[in-house]
């Protein structure tokens, strides 16, 4: 790397810093995080994600987050790209500090990502620097950041760019580089389940269009292939044992709404784009006229970009009321909530497009162009605070992360009301009777204290029960069931006794994660040899050319 390319990386680095503190700043003025009408309860639900992290490689059951039930949301919804924000909240002693560190992080990841991606692409820094602003100032972005608080659709949108890019590489670039679209897919497994159906749609229709025009198909087949095996082991951490879950108990999905009455409604989506209204769902304004500027340059444009355009097009259709989304809503795809989620690739699609269109705009006007979208971004927050109902600091994150309560991957059978409420009061059972059992919540385990009986007897207890939860007295195993309301049962010794729970990982989940570990390793070994064999090619090339 020459001393230019050098400063160029630590100007893009430092710009991607100042930028994202400004893109942040008017919403976190005060250092707490907002909940309100015009945002979800997620903010809730990851906030107590979070707190139940901090042991999660080894304990994968926290009874400290979710009212302390032993929810086993670490099973069913990914974490690792998650976890960050845990080291981040013990650097600064403070949860809420880590949470919102953690999201100035990922916006300074979503423009470096976004500026590389572009710059492989495009091959041109100022195409790239365009696509930059315009992915991380979209609107649909805005809609997660400061409407859902949505950790997981986050973190993915600052990973879609390299998802893209790569999976296009892989199909047009003559040395079809696998691995990068392997790491990259991986990580938005890891970081949100519909994320990666909605991303893994979109690449079967990139891949189907793009078939015709790919010159060495043959090559191309084998690098998807190797990508899809290399894939499948880089992720089982996540869904081997999220299957091994499903398949020993039946859980409660997030709730199954209406498709065809949560999609988009073309008409309200366009007004709401053009008044930049984060408050519902857009793209925003900018975006909307690329969109529109691009349809009324379609004969013009190069058949790349059209193609772009017309997916583009294809996948607002889909998210809109004017596709039949009734025939799908008694499928298992009726677990996407919301069509208009792949707004996200929609919105990248966009401004690879935009990116390319403003190319040749003068830097006067590319700096208007992004003081237009600051500005915009400023009222979006604006919009937000003046309907933010509760603040999350450091008085009350713990609080509220330990006492929030979601049906949300609980077993079936706990999920009704009785059952329900019996968990959150923290109800125990002793041969079916209600009795009072004296416990304590410690980092990784629930501790018991029995009491003396004369005749055998079964404690029900108040902690559901999933696979990998074990029961202890004195060292030694103690034969688990299940209750009637989906919690850990077990018969109890007859003298005063001390039992712990505490949950770990299947031998199958042992298995995943150092499968998953070996994969990583073994990926980025490839990597540095084919770096290395480049570079001492190259220098050989030089050399020789020397007269």
């Amino acid at each position: 790397m020459t001393k230019t390319n050098f400063l160029k990386n630590i100007y893009i680095y430092i710009y991607a810093l100042f930028i994202s503190f400004v893109y942040l700043v008017f919403f976190y003025f005060d250092l707490k995080l907002k909940s309100g009408p015009f945002l979800g309860n997620d903010n809730y639900f990851h906030i107590s994600r979070l707190y139940g992290l901090k042991n999660a490689f080894s304990h994968p059951i926290s009874f400290e987050s979710f009212n302390g039930n032993g929810s086993g949301v670490n099973y069913f919804y990914p974490w690792l790209t998650y976890y960050p924000a845990f080291f981040l909240s013990k650097i600064f002693n403070s949860m809420t500090y880590g949470v919102i560190s953690f999201i100035f992080l990922i916006t300074v990841l979503t423009f470096i990502v976004a500026f590389y991606c572009g710059r492989n692409f495009f091959k041109d820094t100022k195409s790239a620097f365009i696509f930059g602003n315009l992915y991380l100032f979209s609107g649909y972005r805005a809609v997660n950041v400061f409407q859902r608080a949505d950790i997981g659709e986050i973190i993915s949108i600052a990973i879609l760019p390299a998802v893209l890019v790569s999976f296009y590489n892989v199909l047009f670039n003559k040395n079809k580089p696998w691995i990068p679209f392997t790491i990259a897919f991986s990580l938005i497994i890891y970081s949100h389940v519909l994320s990666t159906v909605f991303t893994f749609f979109v690449l079967i229709l990139i891949l189907l269009l793009s078939w015709p025009y790919i010159n060495r198909k043959k090559a191309t087949f084998i690098a998807l292939l190797k990508s899809g095996s290399s894939t499948f082991l880089l992720s089982s951490f996540f869904w081997a044992p999220m299957l091994q879950q499903s398949y020993y108990v039946k859980t409660v999905s997030p709730q199954i709404l209406n498709l065809e009455s949560s999609a988009l409604s073309p008409s309200k989506f366009f007004i709401d784009s053009l008044n930049n209204d984060v408050g519902n769902t857009i793209i925003g304004v900018v975006l909307l006229f690329i969109l529109i500027i691009g349809f009324l340059n379609f004969k013009s444009n190069p058949r790349l970009y059209n193609n772009i355009l017309l997916l583009t097009l294809f996948l607002l259709f889909f998210s809109s009321k004017l596709f039949p989304w009734s025939i799908l809503q008694n499928t298992p795809l009726n677990i996407i909530q919301y069509p208009w989620r792949i707004l996200q690739v929609v919105s990248a699609l966009t401004c690879f497009y935009g990116a390319w269109f403003l190319r040749n705009i003068s830097y006067k006007t590319l700096s208007s162009l992004i003081l237009l979208m600051v500005l915009i971004n400023i009222s979006n927050t604006n919009s937000i605070l003046q309907r933010t109902r509760v603040l999350i600091g450091n008085d009350n994150f713990n609080s509220i992360a330990k006492s929030a309560t979601f049906k949300d991957y609980y077993p079936v059978t706990a999920s009704n009301d009785a059952s329900f409420n019996s968990l959150n009061n923290k109800i125990f059972f002793v041969n079916g009777k209600q009795k009072s059992i004296k416990y304590i919540v410690k980092k990784n385990s629930i501790d018991i204290s029995t009491p003396n009986y004369k005749k055998p007897y079964y404690i029900d207890t108040p902690f559901l029960k999933y696979l990998g939860l074990h029961v202890q007295n004195g060292g030694q195993q103690i034969p688990v069931s299940v209750s009637k309301r989906g919690t850990i049962s077990f018969e109890a010794p007859l003298k005063k006794s001390h039992i712990i729970i505490t949950s770990w990982y299947t031998k199958l989940g042992i298995a995943s994660m150092i499968l998953s570990a070996s994969t990583f390793i073994l990926l980025n070994l490839i990597l540095t040899l084919n770096f290395i064999k480049k570079n001492i090619f190259t220098s050989a090339r030089k050399i020789n050319k020397k007269p």
